[in-house]
């Protein structure tokens, strides 16, 4: 039936045509009758009650008359086949056989039929070769989902070319009828030649049976009455077999009509070394599709064709999904045979089922080919089904000893209950068996009993629940009456729900608080105390909360966010250690999140946090090189979550900011190109963001921020540009400042960052000799940061705008002044020492200031103190590179260092050109 004849239809037509009005599926239903009862009619030969239907339906003919011829002539070429056979039997004719063409086929007899179609021995009259032609039933062509999923087998097996894959030559559709043709088989599945095993076993039985009874062996083998030994066709049929419709799936087979009469013993070893050799041809053509995207879905000894020459092909893609083609399958809908299927098939879950699924259908047709006996057995669909989803089969080596145990580990690991737990390719299946037959170790390994039990409750998981209830019911029903119970559990679940709204509660209190007290007692150093009580208490509150909520999915969210808080203030309490398992393990806790709600972008951003803080603790510990790989993975969520919600704005700050993190890791390490390049990428993404008036404090900040790194790594190499950043900067930093006295509390510190741009300008405007406009800056640098307390953020970025103005004022000939402020930065910075975490950056820095100062003090004639100065900087700098071993200009500076005191000790004069060469440009935090 064509698209057209399915669509357009004339309802006055439709009406006339099922004898009032229906509607939807009644009208269907309606017209299917009809075409049935033309079709039996046919079928049985009464040509004239078919036509008597189409007068009685004259609108039958008129629109579906293209059908209905298609339909007589295969009916004729159906009948005209069965009148063949009988007329070899009884000897008439073979010309009695009259063909029929479909296309450039001629029709000879039907060999198989099935679910998915009818299977035609043909003769291709171009080519004049025999073929296999495979037709959809009349029936099916009302239904869209049908043709399609017709048309899709034939597209998958079309796609593929494997030497054991049987390969499609043709595809058409011929007056409404949908057929295509493949390669002609001769010789059976594997499921018939399982049939023919046990026919024979039987028969060999029931002779022994009979040479008992009687009391003497017999020398042939008799048939009983009413017992037919023989399961193929007879010689005489020209060796081909017609595939019996209640066995035969429509597969291209025309099948050998003779077996061979000695078959192997199940428990010969060859016989086993055998029937793995078929399976692994299977499995490598199957790894083969599964590489083209697709998925056969019904892999069973019906489909799988043992041709005269014993080769192996795989057959009827029927039920295959393909990549490029839309899942035929609806949710709900169960097809094919349950026996083969796989559990998450049994389940009616399409989205579940993947490649994995045909490597379990193999591993059952493996099972019954070594054992002779069904994986799975039920009285009944419902009982077949429970035991394929929840149920492991009898082991293989109890129905037959003669299975090694290496191929019975294999065997039981490809047809796990849980995909996860099988071969992952069909490739793999093949390996390990062919690993097996060379007598190689495979790499299956048998699961402990532990894993078994495990898996035995997952796959009874209401069972087991159901206990568990049954056992507390029955400890509360001996305490208390039933009717106080009922009450006592009306109160329990008022008091659950209380609960769990004021722990939610307390939890966002608790993190509120935290991170106001952590933001703004981070760097008071008179506050130091009480904010190492609060993360105390705050360390306490999130491990008794993940304790309450262990294992509870309902506060799986809560519980990832309390784990990565809590490492956040196991890093703040210098534990580093343990800050790193805790931020691991919220990751892994995100991770599974993230599967469960794939388009969540807050979700993905948190991620993305938890793995920024977590490199920048592993940079903290020396460890470059992952610290890297974790900014990189962070970066990578951050772009789904932006893409998933690009109306966050926060979002798009903190992928910026941790964009600038790895750029400045990049660079301590020796990858400055990659580092320069990510700082443009994201100064570039932030000022779009700004221009399309999209602007937040969070974005503003952290494009400032960015713009001041970029503007450093660019004071060598471009210079120009770099000034031009920095200048617009500063302006833009000041206009802000007089918009509002107070600057809100940002990520990032507004009057910081104006020093930071104003310090790395001075110090450009130096190289260039504009001392006056560079001491100006560095001199409003400092009185800004003076004015703001104790804060130990603004004290190291005092720090480094006195020991850049010191190099200034040495070179603008001013050495007094400058020593003055190489001093204060010294005691600033050793202040640091006493109140904070020693850390690389600031022995780094510390080494700096007591360089420059020794510089001076060797030109003021006290080379004692020079060397004092500069042995204290060597040690501190071999600290620093101790601590981040991969930083390339900390290792630059101890050559500096060293060289220094090398001159020292040689009593040079006045080494100015070193003194210029160690610069501290206050690089943001």
């Amino acid at each position: 039936m064509t698209k057209s004849s399915i669509q357009g239809r004339d309802p006055a037509v439709e009406h006339h045509l099922l004898e009032g009005p229906l509607e939807g599926n009644e009208r269907e239903e309606k017209l299917a009758q009809k075409l049935d009862a033309y079709a039996v009619a046919l079928e049985s030969g009464n040509a004239r009650a078919a036509d008597e239907l189409l007068k009685e339906f004259p609108d039958l003919e008129a629109r579906l008359g293209g059908h209905l011829s298609s339909l007589r002539r295969l009916c004729q070429v159906r009948k005209v086949a069965a009148d063949d056979q009988v007329s070899r039997h009884t000897g008439q004719p073979e010309e009695a056989f009259v063909p029929s063409n479909l296309g450039d086929y001629q029709l000879r007899r039907e060999i198989g039929r099935g679910g998915m179609g009818v299977v035609y021995e043909a003769t291709q009259i171009s080519l004049r070769r025999n073929v296999a032609v495979k037709v959809l039933p009349f029936a099916a062509v009302l239904d869209q989902t049908q043709i399609k999923r017709f048309r899709n087998e034939a597209h998958a097996a079309a796609s593929l070319h494997h030497p054991h894959i049987v390969p499609v030559f043709g595809v058409g559709c011929e007056r409404g009828v949908h057929y295509y043709s493949m390669q002609l088989i001769n010789g059976q599945s594997l499921e018939q030649m399982q049939q023919a095993r046990r026919a024979t076993a039987i028969d060999k039985r029931v002779d022994r049976l009979r040479a008992e009874n009687e009391g003497q062996v017999k020398g042939d083998t008799t048939t009983q009455e009413g017992h037919v030994r023989r399961v193929f066709p007879p010689a005489d049929l020209g060796g081909q077999a017609i595939c019996d419709p209640s066995t035969c799936t429509g597969s291209t087979e025309a099948n050998v009509g003779q077996t061979n009469s000695t078959i192997s013993s199940r428990s010969n070893r060859n016989f086993i070394r055998n029937e793995v050799r078929l399976v692994i041809a299977v499995a490598e053509a199957l790894d083969y599709a599964h590489e083209q995207g697709v998925i056969h879905r019904d892999i069973k000894p019906s489909n799988l064709l043992l041709d005269e020459n014993g080769k192996i092909w795989v057959a009827d893609f029927g039920l295959a999904r393909c990549r490029s083609v839309g899942n035929l399958t609806a949710e709900g809908s169960l097809m094919g045979t349950i026996r083969y299927m796989s559990p998450e098939q049994v389940a009616a879950k399409p989205r579940g089922v993947d490649h994995r699924s045909d490597i379990y259908s193999l591993g059952i047709t493996l099972y019954e080919l070594l054992t002779s006996h069904a994986a799975f057995t039920g009285r009944n669909r419902e009982q077949l089904m429970r035991a394929v989803e929840c149920d492991m089969p009898t082991s293989p080596r109890r129905l037959n000893p003669a299975i090694p145990i290496d191929l019975e580990t294999v065997l039981l690991k490809a047809i796990a209950k849980d995909k996860d737990d099988r071969y992952q390719t069909a490739g793999e299946f093949a390996a390990d068996l062919k690993r097996f037959l060379d007598g190689r170790p495979t790499l299956a390994r048998r699961p402990t009993l532990v894993d078994q039990g495990f898996k035995w409750a997952m796959r009874r998981k209401s069972l087991v629940i159901s206990l568990l209830a049954c056992l507390v019911f029955s400890c509360v029903l001996l305490a208390i009456t039933s009717i106080a119970i009922a009450a006592r559990t009306r109160e329990v679940d008022a008091a659950n729900l209380r609960a769990q709204h004021h722990l939610r509660q307390a939890h966002a209190a608790v993190y509120r608080f935290g991170s106001l007290v952590d933001e703004h007692s981070r760097n008071l150093r008179q506050t130091r105390p009480l904010r190492r009580d609060v993360l105390l208490e705050s360390q306490r509150f999130y491990a008794d909360f993940l304790r309450y909520t262990e294992g509870d999915s309902q506060y799986a969210r809560e519980a990832a966010h309390a784990r990565y808080r809590l490492g956040a203030v196991l890093a703040s309490i210098d534990d580093r250690e343990k800050a790193l398992r805790t931020y691991r393990l919220a990751i892994r806790q995100y991770l599974a999140l993230r599967e469960q709600h794939p388009f969540d972008g807050r979700l993905h951003g948190d991620l993305a946090l938890c793995l920024n803080n977590l490199a920048k603790l592993k940079r903290d510990c020396g460890r470059d090189a992952e610290a890297v790989r974790a900014y990189r993975q962070a970066i990578g969520y951050q772009r789904e979550a932006i893409q998933l919600n690009p109306a966050n704005l926060d979002l798009v700050a903190e992928r910026a900011a941790t964009q600038t993190n790895l750029a400045t890791a990049l660079i301590e390490i020796g990858e400055e190109k990659e580092g320069k390049e990510l700082l443009e990428l994201a100064t570039g993404q932030l000022s779009d963001t700004i221009a399309d008036a999209k602007s937040s404090p969070s974005v503003n900040a952290q494009w400032i921020e960015t713009r001041n790194s970029l503007a450093a790594t660019l004071m060598t190499e471009d210079a120009g540009r770099a000034e031009r950043l920095l200048r617009e900067t500063i302006e833009t930093l000041e206009s802000h400042a007089k918009e509002t006295s107070n600057p809100p509390t940002t990520v990032l510190n507004h009057v910081c960052q104006l020093s930071v741009a104003r310090n790395n300008l001075a110090a450009l405007l130096g190289t260039k000799g504009e001392f006056d406009e560079a001491l100006q800056l560095t001199r409003s640098a400092a009185g800004e940061l003076e004015k703001h307390g104790s804060d130990t953020a603004f004290h190291t970025q005092l720090a480094i705008v006195l020991n850049n103005q010191g190099q200034l004022l040495y070179q603008a000939g001013y050495p007094i002044v400058a020593k003055e402020s190489f001093a204060r930065a010294a005691e600033l910075f050793r202040g640091l020492f006493e109140t904070t975490e020693e850390t690389a950056t600031l022995c780094n820095r510390l080494a700096g200031v007591l360089h420059n100062q020794a510089t001076l003090d060797h030109a003021e004639g006290n080379h004692v103190t020079a060397k004092s100065r500069l042995a204290e900087a060597i040690e501190l700098q071999t600290r620093a590179i101790q601590q981040a071993p991969l930083n390339r200009s900390y290792r630059q500076c101890l050559a500096y260092h060293r060289e220094m005191m090398r001159q020292f000790s040689k009593h040079d004069s006045k080494p100015n050109a070193l003194l210029n060469s160690l610069t501290t440009t206050g690089d943001p935090e």
